[in-house]
């Protein structure tokens, strides 16, 4: 109840139980003033100047009545409360005076009553004023947001019902999606985003995470009907009534064209900055590597008889084309402009390429360390992004360093990967179950730390810290899409004077989401017939001899119209064809398709050094078809095989 006296009016002829009345108030503390009027006249005089919180009524005057008086008050003000105080009794009078909108009926008899009667029917009063002024207030916010929403035009806000179709848009979302509202009304969200109709993410599983209280967030490369194009980030919200049931759903589009566009440009740019000393590293490495493989090569005929010397050079020479091979794969990754096609990337390979460079790029004074868990299951992606993220958090680190003015610059980058399991705090981002496994790479750096009103910003485009000339603020912007492109995640651990971690989550490839994989020296084999077919003699003395070796029988082709003839005459035999990609005359792909018109249930594979992505993707798209990539270890080449052969015919 207000602090303020109540301002009571009182129709009463009788001056002493007007005074009675008032005498009741105050004996029971309720603070108050009091006007008394006894003619029709006064009443309305009353009413139409004074502001009262309460009336108070006989029921019978001589020249007036109090239901008169009630109808009255309720024209003009409908929910002031009005009380008969009055002599008459009988219970038809007092439902009758409840029934024509009075709010009580108390007896001059029983004043006792009054009090709490008129304690009750102000508060009534107050709730009732405050829930109308609650209501007043919610209806001019919705019209003010209804307003904004539908006169944003950079945005576009598109309201479903729960079952996913369009039940009302903003200005913003025609101009964004191309559609116009009558076309596009009443369909489901998937007709004006039809790239969500796909299977791996349908819109029907988008309403459903969101249903279940998840605030989904993609981007997606969507066509406009015009046939214009542009990358939409999309976030989807359930909308909720007061018992939390889903009362539809609320989809915001943004046209973030440009922002792609700008991480695009920064990453070609980045990658031509690193090319020159990339390509210095590579031929130092090469002149190492060419150098000890003729030195061993040279003591092992020295020491022909020795045998083991000549293990231990022959071991020496196998690791030196291991090393080999990882700085052809380096180079050819960073002389193409590289398609975004997705591969399984082994982290180790790329830690230590990630490590390598690195170096190259710190001063002495900053140290470089790695730790690898060994045999680490693959990731699904794009090596070329994930190794640029890599180096741009190494990078980062790097530049905390020599900004940390309490070290001089001095101080340690480590690179770490290992397994992990899925926690409560990445899993909604890697889409995984908590528990479940998925890889772990962290870059921890001695630096100047990140200070916390900036922490949030660190991944927005063009934010820098550095100082003009010294960077474009795009380096951690590209991590963070790079690694959101690869269904991860990347956090951040750090404070002023003490570093930072940043810990990227990447979920495994599929094919290493199951243990034990299969081994080739486990390969049991049963004398199977192989074509293998290759134009280095070397590779087919090598490969005929370890699968005859291995108990297979092996038949050997130097070109594709060779093999052909070879599986024409013997097609009923041969239950496994191994070829190269690069042949005279007819490729390995040409003669691979030659053969699948002899029997289409062909069992192949393929063995090459240097292979196209186009051309590998494709082929890899056909049933039952592997690619061993030069150079290669035997058990690795052994397991494909068996594998090759195990798969069930189509």
């Amino acid at each position: 109840m207000s602090t303020a006296p109540l301002r009571i009016l009182c129709l009463e002829d009788n001056k002493l139980d007007a005074e009675l009345i008032a005498l009741r108030l105050q004996n029971d503390g309720v603070d108050h003033t009091i006007d008394r009027v006894d003619t029709r006249e006064s009443y309305e005089s009353a009413l139409a100047t004074g502001s009262y919180d309460l009336i108070l009524a006989d029921y019978a005057l001589p020249a007036f009545d109090g239901l008169t008086a009630l109808r009255l008050v309720r024209a003009i003000h409908p929910d002031l409360p009005f009380i008969f105080v009055s002599g008459a009794s009988g219970e038809d009078i007092a439902i009758e005076a409840v029934k024509s909108g009075a709010t009580d009926y108390v007896l001059k008899q029983r004043l006792t009553r009054l009090t709490p009667v008129v304690r009750r029917a102000i508060r009534e009063l107050r709730e009732r004023e405050d829930r109308q002024e609650t209501e007043r207030t919610l209806h001019e916010t919705e019209r003010r947001q209804r307003l904004m929403v539908q006169y944003l035009r950079g945005i576009a806000i598109v309201f479903l019902d729960p079952a996913g179709h369009i039940a009302s848009w903003n200005a913003g979302a025609g101009v964004i999606t191309g559609y116009s509202e009558p076309e596009i009304l009443g369909q489901h969200v998937s007709a004006l985003i039809p790239e969500l109709a796909d299977g791996s993410g349908s819109a029907g599983d988008w309403l459903l995470s969101a249903g279940a209280g998840e605030e989904v967030q993609v981007e997606v490369w969507h066509t406009r009907p015009n046939g214009s194009s542009f990358w939409a980030e999309i976030l989807v919200a359930s909308v909720r009534d007061a018992g939390h049931s889903v009362e539809g759903f609320v989809m915001i589009i943004r046209d973030v064209t440009e922002r792609h566009e700008a991480q695009e440009r920064a990453l070609i740019a980045r990658r031509m900055e690193s090319t020159a000393t990339v390509m210095g590293g590579i031929a130092h490495e090469f002149s190492n590597i060419l150098n000890n493989v003729l030195g061993f090569a040279t003591l092992i005929k020295k020491y022909i008889h020795d045998h083991g010397r000549v293990l231990k050079y022959s071991q020496a020479i196998e690791q030196s084309v291991q090393r080999a091979d990882e700085v052809t794969q380096r180079l050819l990754a960073f002389a193409r402009v590289e398609e975004r096609s997705t591969e399984s990337v082994a982290i180790g390979p790329l830690m230590d390429e990630v490590t390598e460079v690195l170096r190259n790029e710190c001063p002495e004074t900053i140290s470089i360390h790695k730790r690898c868990e060994p045999s680490l299951p693959h990731v699904t992606g794009v090596q070329g992004e994930l190794r640029q993220a890599l180096m741009n958090l190494g990078l980062n680190a790097r530049d905390a360093i020599q900004a940390h003015a309490a070290t001089g610059g001095r101080g340690t980058i480590t690179l770490e990967a290992m397994r992990t399991r899925v926690t409560e705090t990445v899993a909604p981002a890697l889409a995984l179950p908590v528990g479940d496994d998925c890889i772990l790479l962290r870059v921890t750096d001695t630096g100047i730390g990140i200070r916390q009103e900036i922490a949030g910003r660190i991944f927005d485009p063009f934010f820098t810290t550095k100082e003009s000339g010294r960077g474009a603020g795009l380096g951690l912007s590209i991590v963070y899409t790079v690694i959101r492109g690869h269904r991860g995640v990347v956090l951040v651990d750090s404070s002023p004077g003490h570093g930072s971690t940043f810990s990227v989550y990447l979920p495994l490839a599929d094919a290493h989401r199951k243990e034990g994989a299969r081994n080739g020296d486990e390969a049991v084999p049963r004398a199977e017939l192989i074509l293998l077919v290759d134009d280095e003699q070397g590779m087919l003395e090598f490969g005929h001899d370890i699968l005859v070796e291995h108990g297979y029988r092996v038949l050997t082709a130097r070109d594709g119209n060779e093999a052909l003839a070879m599986y024409k005459d013997r097609s009923d035999e041969i239950s496994l064809v191994i070829l190269d990609l690069i042949l005279p005359g007819m490729d390995g792909g040409q003669t691979y398709l030659a053969m699948k018109h002899i029997n289409k249930n062909l069992k192949a594979m393929f063995c090459s050094g240097f292979t196209s992505d186009q051309l590998i993707s494709s082929l890899l798209q056909e049933e039952h078809l592997r690619a061993v990539r030069k150079p290669f270890r035997i058990d690795e080449f052994l397991g494909a095989v068996r594998e090759c052969l195990d798969a069930p015919r189509s």
